[in-house]
């Protein structure tokens, strides 16, 4: 707050303060000064007015660090992709900007560059549909556990991903309530978002994410399931559990998060609290292959 007030000049405050003062009464204002919900309920409002900044994807690589970005140059290197003229275009914005990589993350409290992972999602991998059992057949070697049939058709998009590396911890949130753990400007991913997040980061830095942690996605078996994605030493994990099955205590479970793609400004800049506590997940899980 202190940051954003040094970079207003005293005349644009002043003539803020004016503005506002010819539709609110002090009583108003008071209510605005004390209410953090209303306050919060007001400037969402505020920011679908605010234009959408972006910045080259070059400049973001840069500010992440190689390690935490896979781009269009690394597909073509890794994996033999083309791309052309057109959709390089396309994606020549990275549609988070200087600011909210440099932001404290609400989720863990680290700068958004250090903790989160940008990668380029690929509706195709060499003229094939980049589904779950395609990376399967691609890099089996990733691969500890893959129970792929419920969520064999789930396609990323042509666009940039920006993902929480970490699992977010559910607390006591049950399944069903699993949409109430992330501020407003997260989403939990399918699970092929949260794959491919693991496989290239894997190929870019040679390490898995999370060894050991697991993350709810979102979908779903025909029974209602929850699929969960994550990675031990022999590999990455794609399973599934009912709410009422138990997990192990030496497992760890949460979600995976995705900042949502920015549509407008709100989709930026709603930073709110997040409102579980780290508390731990469900105690058990029974694998199934």
């Amino acid at each position: 707050m202190g940051s954003h007030l040094r970079r207003l000049r005293a005349t644009d405050m002043w003539s803020t303060i004016e503005t506002l003062c010819t539709v609110a009464t002090p009583e108003d204002l008071a209510v605005l000064r004390t209410e953090p919900s209303c306050l919060e309920e007001v400037m969402q409002v505020i920011r679908k007015y605010r234009p959408l900044k972006g910045i080259d994807y070059m400049l973001a690589r840069k500010i992440m660090g190689s390690s935490n970005f896979f781009g269009p140059e690394l597909w073509i290197a890794l994996y033999g992709e083309k791309f052309s003229k057109k959709q390089l275009r396309e994606i020549a914005d990275f549609p988070w900007d200087e600011e909210i990589l440099n932001e404290r993350c609400k989720l863990c409290g680290k700068a958004v560059k250090e903790c989160h992972f940008a990668f380029l999602g690929l509706e195709k991998l060499r003229g094939h549909p980049l589904i779950l059992d395609r990376w399967v057949i691609l890099q089996p070697q990733e691969f500890a556990l893959a129970w792929t049939r419920p969520v064999t058709e789930s396609i990323c998009e042509f666009r940039w991903y920006l993902v929480h590396k970490k699992t977010v911890s559910a607390g006591l949130w049950g399944q069903k309530e699993l949409d109430k753990v992330l501020p407003i400007m997260y989403e939990m991913p399918r699970a092929i978002v949260e794959v491919t997040k693991h496989i290239l980061y894997h190929r870019k830095n040679n390490a898995y994410l999370d060894s050991g942690m697991y993350a709810y996605c979102d979908d779903r078996t025909s029974d209602f399931s929850q699929i969960y994605v994550g990675s031990s030493r022999s590999g990455i994990i794609i399973n599934y559990v009912h709410e009422t099955d138990p997990f192990p205590p030496d497992c760890g479970i949460g979600i995976a998060a995705s900042l949502k793609y920015p549509v407008n400004a709100d989709d930026i800049f709603g930073w709110v609290k997040v409102g579980a506590s780290p508390l731990p997940g469900p105690k058990n899980h029974k694998r199934r292959s």
